[in-house]
């Protein structure tokens, strides 16, 4: 798949979980890029950066998205940061099966794992 520029609505909710735990960022705010692979029919998207592979360490946000679909089963969503910089935006559902219907970002519950 090639790359593309983020939705509103991925921006949304990446927003939405990123100022959820504002004192994690040190102050510093992370770094967005505004462009995006889809990686999968779920809705996760990888993000175009600068950052070699080899000088990557890819760590899980403290704060997870959460939604019960149509079917009662929850569907989660998770944010992977790089250097303060977001790399990836993971989005699955429990049990694998076809998500009903995306939320819209402020239908998202918010977990704080931190």
């Amino acid at each position: 798949m090639s790359w593309r520029k983020i939705t509103a609505a991925e921006r949304s909710l990446i927003d939405r979980v990123l100022s959820f735990r504002p004192s994690d960022a040190g102050g510093i705010p992370f770094d967005v890029k505004d462009h995006v692979k889809e990686l999968d029919p779920e809705g996760s998207i990888k993000f175009l950066h600068d950052l070699e592979p080899q000088q990557m360490e890819q760590i899980k946000f403290p704060v997870e998205a959460q939604y019960q679909d149509k079917d009662g089963t929850w569907i989660h969503a998770l944010l992977f940061v790089v250097d303060k910089k977001v790399d990836e935006l993971e989005i699955y559902k429990d049990d694998a099966s076809p998500i009903t219907r995306m939320p819209k970002p402020e239908e998202w519950e918010i977990l704080d794992l931190g």
